[in-house]
């Protein structure tokens, strides 16, 4: 009995110290893979960066060029049909363009409430 017992406490403590070693492996693991994720969400936030005066800049042109069409047109007679469908389609861009600018200011300003600045 006494010795079922010992090899019983050492296979205990073996498997202790394999679970330990393992748990270290794993942190370990976890740890690159939050380094990881942190670098892919800071390539992110750069990109978002870098988008947001484009769509920005995006809007303004669609506008432009809805005004340019307007002005183009308002001497021609278009059938309410016809300008319906120019309507809807600049309506359709222009909320493209609002979407992606929400989108962007979304993931700024959950980057900031996630990393807010000491």
């Amino acid at each position: 009995m006494r010795r079922y017992l010992r090899a019983l406490r050492r296979a205990l403590r073996v498997a202790l110290v394999t679970t330990v070693l393992n748990s270290d492996d794993i942190l370990a693991a976890i740890n690159q893979a939050k380094g990881e994720i942190m670098a892919s969400l800071d390539d992110v936030n750069a990109k978002l960066g870098e988008l947001g005066p484009k769509v920005t800049a995006l809007g303004t042109a669609v506008n432009g060029l809805e005004q340019k069409i307007a002005d183009a047109l308002a001497s021609e007679n278009i059938s309410a049909a016809t300008q319906a469908k120019i309507d809807a389609a600049f309506q359709s861009v222009s909320d493209m363009v609002t979407e992606a600018q929400a989108a962007i200011d979304d993931a700024a300003v959950q980057d900031a409430s996630d990393n807010p600045t000491p």
